[in-house]
């Protein structure tokens, strides 16, 4: 095994995944009004089930909604 697509098959037939993923959060903000979005690879994607996005089928989320939606309101 010495080219390249060797070694992709020996990959999916041990059925293991890249070791390495990029997650990215950008965060923009107007006035006092934050909107998150996540990245998966590159990929828009949406937070845990159960965050609520701006609007339905949007990748945007409150900042404050995140921090409901993961127990982290402010006292």
């Amino acid at each position: 095994m010495s080219q390249s697509s060797d070694v992709h098959v020996v990959r999916n037939r041990c059925g293991r995944d890249p070791m390495a993923a990029h997650i990215q959060w950008d965060v923009f903000r107007k006035g006092d009004t934050y909107l998150v979005r996540m990245l998966y690879n590159e990929k828009e994607t949406a937070f845990k089930a159960g965050c609520a996005p701006v609007a339905k089928g949007s990748a945007f989320y409150d900042l404050d909604e995140l921090e409901r939606c993961f127990g982290r309101t402010k006292s």
